[in-house]
């Protein structure tokens, strides 16, 4: 217990794992607190010190349940064999982190940094080695990525305050300020990535920082951390096409509702890969702004759909490949079993004959990607060599080196075998010369081999037989010969073990060398996936390929919703979209609600991002330009975790979207305006087309979804508005939604039948249409231009004013409380 204190003392803001024998232990508080997260049985030690544990080969099912709750975990081992004398020696060989563990591979650590009005944030998922470093100018736009982000931990500077701005679920890390010193922190990153100049990162001064207190802080967790963060891709990211809010309007990766199984990338992924998976991710998330490069892609998925049978082929081989980065990551931590190193390289000798399935023409991109496919080190090969197909679990314990890698380990293999052999030929020997049947020889680990016989046949031992033990039913005896076969035996199988975990550290080592290569090689097998996965789509679902355009004009004919259309029971109705930067940039889109506007948006935004990762698209045709930003303000979701309501999100994301846009853009807008009142709301949706129409730099194109049926009027006063509705059609004093887009405007919004289909009561419904008659009667905009209409805004003081005056020059410093009671009397009398 002493040496226990002694680590944890080391160690307090870690749950201590201390190794006890076959178990990890837990004591005091870390017992009590772990003993519910782990469901496991708390007990006591010496009735009086808390404690739990946990079987050690259990360790990888236990550690995500500590992880998931937000706890750091320092893992104790012994040092040393026990048996030799004196207590045996332990030591933390390793910290684990909500952020920095590689058991689940959504685990990210994020470093954030504030500094020149900008927040900058180094983040790192560990388990499949990548580096993302991403500048924000707002602090908005800082949320809405944490908030979408797997990040588990996030580290900051002390005196930075960012509770408010992040969720609970995530596990925040204060460090010393001297973490984040610029000159310090530019030497980690030196050291750490091996490099002389940081020039050829081409990273702002902004990233180092944060950037060098992330990797003093791995370095100093790990105790031993990966040592190729060289082989790191670095992302940029102050530019992306898509913002966070994008991602979630469009629905990529989970609904609104937070759903995951329904998102689009569950229905688009294909991929039979970890790195596929990711891959695909990462383009999802970064469409590409290169016309060149889209092409690349687009070559690669149309030479799968004309070539089936490759296809098929390389589907077959890429299935059960493990995830390589993972296991990587593992080996230079020190946390793989065996298994794990069998399972790489089994999948590089079947993944190298990739290559074989290719002759004839074949595209650019697939021609690179098979490149890094090539010349497999032998040393990956001889995994399969060295390594038995059926490794046990407790693989310390031998048996696991295949015969022939060394004579020496055979050698002993068949001394071990033919001294056991010995041992079972003695005992039919003896029973035979003695006339005992019952005579055994048996083994345990306290007694070795020993002779057990049965207590009737005691008189027929001889007396070179040596009493060890007296049972009730038995005695049990041992002679100079079986001691001598015994110690034969003892000492091969730990000759064959310490044989066995030497040739197996040293094809660590071997493959360990090799990881830039195998990082290389996994990449290209995430690509290569990712390229099989759009082919597979494309061909069950019947996208097509679509032109990338070089003029500001998009063109979708019959597009359609892929999801959606799986998940209603009706067949979906396609629909157009045709926008152009000279007569048709903003489409003011009206109809009644469930009449399909929100789906319409998010499909025409999925439909530009597919072509701009370079996949086909779910449509009959289509052109697409290559966009900027993709922005959306579609949906709402309040965010009242940090106090800000429907529509205060609007606002944020509208103003973001005004200040971001350029020519370059697709805007789709749903909904402007309807969390305040009409006057308010139409006020702003109305003043957005205009300033989306007439702002030079600004004239993205842009869909705009609006209930606020004056808006259509718009398409009489500014050139490039036209105004499209979705159809219904009235039946016997029902609608039916028919879900197509159609030139014109809606003349209602049909919400009391939508009400109706609801299951509001017929009284309620029968009560509202004679308020609504009451209220269209009365309508304050009916038949009026709003163009030259003003509207009166509650002002808390006239412009004008003669108090604004005077609060604008007041020197407040020189006031007394006094003073200011009266000044505030004086203002309250004037107002």
């Amino acid at each position: 217990m002493k040496q226990y204190l002694s680590l944890k003392e080391k160690a307090k803001d870690c749950v201590l794992l201390f190794r006890l024998g076959d178990f990890y232990e837990l004591f005091f508080e870390d017992a009590i607190e772990c003993a519910p997260l782990l469901q496991i049985a708390l007990t006591t030690r010496d009735g009086e010190i808390p404690m739990c544990g946990i079987p050690y080969h259990s360790l990888e099912n236990y550690l995500p349940k500590l992880l998931n709750a937000g706890k750091k975990i320092a893992l104790a081992e012994q040092m040393e064999e026990p048996g030799k004398g004196g207590i045996v020696r332990r030591e933390i060989v390793q910290v684990l982190t909500p952020g920095l563990s590689i058991e689940e591979e959504e685990r990210v650590l994020a470093c954030l940094y504030y500094s020149e009005e900008n927040w900058w944030l180094a983040f790192l998922n560990i388990g499949a080695r990548k580096l993302k470093l991403i500048k924000f100018k707002e602090r908005e736009e800082l949320q809405d990525f944490i908030q979408n982000e797997p990040v588990k931990e996030l580290l900051f500077p002390e005196g930075l305050k960012i509770e408010e701005i992040i969720p609970k679920r995530i596990s925040i890390n204060c460090l010393p300020s001297d973490y984040f010193n610029f000159h310090i922190a530019k030497e980690e990153i030196l050291k750490t990535l091996k490099v002389q100049s940081l020039r050829g990162l081409n990273m702002e001064d902004g990233f180092i920082p944060s950037l060098g207190a992330l990797f003093r802080y791995v370095k100093e967790t790990l105790k031993e951390p990966p040592k190729t963060f060289g082989e790191i891709e670095i992302i940029y990211e102050e530019s992306e096409v898509l913002p966070p809010s994008t991602l979630r309007n469009l629905e990529i990766f989970k609904t609104l509702e937070g759903e995951r199984k329904e998102a689009f990338f569950n229905f688009f992924d294909k991929t039979l890969t970890p790195m596929g998976r990711r891959t695909l991710k990462e383009w999802m998330e970064h469409p590409l702004k290169e016309k060149k490069e889209i092409l690349k892609r687009q070559e690669v998925v149309s030479f799968f759909l004309e070539n089936k049978n490759v296809l098929k082929n390389l589907q077959n081989i890429l299935k059960n490949t493990p995830d390589i980065p993972k296991i990587l990551g593992k080996l230079e931590l020190g946390r793989e079993h065996p298994r794990e190193v069998l399972s790489l390289g089994q999948a590089v000798f079947k993944l190298k004959e990739i290559n074989n399935l290719f002759s004839g023409d074949i595209p650019s991109l697939l021609l690179e990607i098979l490149d890094d496919l090539k010349d497999v080190p032998e040393e990956i090969l001889e995994v399969r060599k060295i390594l038995k197909e059926d490794i046990p679990f407790l693989y310390k314990e031998g048996n696991f080196i295949k015969n022939g890698v060394s004579k020496e380990l055979d050698d002993l293999r068949d001394l071990k075998n033919n001294s056991s052999k010995a041992i079972f030929e003695f005992e039919k020997r003896e029973r035979e010369k003695l006339k005992i049947p019952t005579l055994k020889i048996k083994y345990n680990k306290v007694f070795g081999y020993f002779i057990e016989v049965s207590k009737g046949q005691v008189e027929k031992v001889p007396e070179n037989y040596i009493r060890k033990q007296t049972l009730v039913n038995a005695e049990r005896y041992y002679t100079p010969q079986i001691k001598e076969l015994e110690e034969r035996i003892k000492g091969a199988e730990e000759k064959i073990i310490e044989i066995e975990l030497k040739i197996y550290e040293q094809l660590r080592e071997k493959i360990k060398e090799k990881i830039p290569y195998l990082l290389n090689f996994s990449n290209a097998l995430g690509k290569l996936d990712s390229l099989l996965s759009m082919s597979k789509v494309a061909e069950e679902e019947g996208f097509t390929l679509p032109q990338i355009s070089e003029e500001r004009e998009l063109k979708i004919i019959e597009g359609w919703h892929p999801v959606v259309s799986k998940l209603v029971p009706l067949p979906f109705v396609p629909n157009d979209c045709i926008l152009n930067a000279q007569k048709e940039q903003i489409m003011i889109i009206t109809g009644p609600n469930m009449g399909g506007k929100s789906t319409y948006l998010r499909q025409v935004g999925l439909i530009c991002l597919l072509a701009q990762i370079g996949s086909f698209v779910p449509a009959k045709e289509a052109s697409v330009p290559i966009f900027d930003h993709i922005f959306t303000r579609v949906g709402s979701a309040d965010f009242l975790y940090r106090g800000e309501s429907t529509f205060m999100v609007e606002m944020i994301e509208m103003a973001r979207i005004l200040r971001s846009a350029t020519d370059k853009s697709l805007i789709l807008i749903d909904e402007v305006g309807r969390g305040t009142s009409t006057f308010d709301g139409l006020s702003i949706a109305w003043a957005t087309v205009e300033y989306l129409h007439n702002v030079e730099g600004k004239r993205g194109l842009t869909l705009f979804a609006t209930h606020y049926h004056e808006l259509t009027n718009l398409e009489r006063e500014l050139e490039r508005v036209i105004n499209r509705t979705f159809a219904v059609k009235e039946y016997k004093e029902k609608i039916i939604f028919l879900h197509k887009l159609i030139e014109g405007a809606a003349d209602r919004s049909y919400g009391i039948e939508v009400a109706r289909l609801a299951g509001i009561p017929d009284g309620a419904i029968e009560r509202a249409k004679e308020i609504l008659k009451v209220l269209e009667k009365a309508d304050l905009l009916k038949d009026r231009n709003i163009k030259k209409t003003k509207f009166e805004q509650l002002f808390l003081f006239e412009p004008s004013s003669p108090v604004l005056e005077e609060i604008k020059n007041l020197k407040i410093e020189e006031l007394t409380p006094l003073e200011a009671l009266n000044l505030i009397a004086k203002w309250k009398k004037e107002i």
